[in-house]
């Protein structure tokens, strides 16, 4: 697999350690990152021109995908509508808890739309404080293409394997939907954010599949190809360390 080294704007790199399952089934050429950390241009490490304070702790979170929401049942692109869990998907939140029993969470954030609220507050056993209900980890907005039936994604998907690597991340199927590049902006820094606010700390993130893919795609020099639409499934998730003022991607369990 090559992998081509191009300048970013946050402070992002990655190393996987864990990927549960058969990663050459779930991301074609994941497993060939395990030993290296991505590096910048020229051999660095992508570094921040505005440090956090305390930049010795490092903070842990667990960043999760919500449960099956009612779209997901229906096969519709759900983007920032609102639909709740289904009974399967409050069935995979517990699941989630019961995973991840052996990790004392020091606090609870979640986009604010309820499928993500709802799967936190299961995980964590407790309300999520409207304060760290955050816009900015919502999925993308596909703008006039949200409702509309998933498999036009698949249209959307062809189109862009035949951009070149480079112009995809600004790609927009329709005007007023969010591309690569504008979601994975914010919502890293929403992560950044959460991550400065609580070194030392271990933290669940409640989120979304296709903003959690497209930032690890981002973390980690990958491509589409390498990682998919559809890799991160309900309530998977990935364990990112931040220190240094960047990420690294310690495991991912699609």
């Amino acid at each position: 697999m090559q992998i081509m080294h191009t300048a970013c704007t946050w402070p992002v790199y990655g190393i996987i350690t864990s990927v549960v399952g058969n990663p050459h089934q779930i991301f074609r050429g994941v497993a060939q990152l395990a030993s290296a950390p991505r590096l910048g241009r020229g051999g660095r490490r992508f570094k921040s021109s505005h440090p956090d304070h305390d930049m010795s702790k490092q903070t842990t979170i667990y960043l999760v995908r919500h449960g099956e929401s009612e779209f997901n049942k229906q096969s519709l692109i759900t983007g920032h509508l609102d639909p709740p869990l289904t009974e399967e998907g409050k069935r995979q939140a517990q699941a989630a808890k019961l995973n991840l029993g052996n990790i004392k969470f020091d606090a609870v954030y979640t986009s604010d739309l309820e499928r993500a609220v709802h799967t936190g507050e299961i995980i964590y056993g407790s309300r999520v404080p409207m304060a760290n209900r955050l816009p900015n980890l919502r999925e993308r907005n596909f703008g006039s293409l949200d409702g509309k039936p998933s498999h036009t994604w698949d249209t959307v998907s062809a189109i862009k394997k035949r951009i070149p690597h480079y112009e995809r991340v600004h790609y927009k199927h329709v005007p007023d939907m969010e591309s690569d590049h504008e979601m994975t902006e914010r919502f890293i820094a929403a992560l950044k954010k959460v991550a400065g606010q609580n070194r030392g700390k271990t933290i669940l993130v409640v989120a979304h599949g296709g903003a959690i893919r497209t930032a690890l795609v981002k973390m980690l020099g990958l491509t589409d190809e390498e990682m998919p639409p559809g890799s991160i499934g309900n309530a998977g998730f990935a364990e990112l360390i931040y220190k240094n003022n960047g990420f690294e991607v310690k495991k991912i369990k699609p």
